[in-house]
């Protein structure tokens, strides 16, 4: 048995179910949360977990796109 457990990140439906529990809309949230990742501070990445997560107030709730229709071959 190995002396440690690699770290994996949890798959997306965990993070789209967190963010339902925590009422958020999960493409909002998802779309927020990765793009400022980028910039945020190691110190205050607690803020974007689901359950302290508030959207900027620059920021309008983002709008999912639409489906693009399946490709023909």
């Amino acid at each position: 048995m190995p002396d440690f457990v690699p770290l994996t990140a949890p798959p997306p439906s965990c993070l789209i179910q967190s963010a339902n529990l925590n009422g958020h809309e999960p493409y909002t949230y998802l779309k927020d949360v990765l793009e400022r990742m980028q910039t945020q501070k190691a110190n205050q990445l607690h803020e974007l977990l689901p359950g302290n997560w508030q959207n900027r107030p620059d920021h309008a709730p983002a709008v999912m796109p639409e489906r693009l229709p399946p490709r023909r071959h």
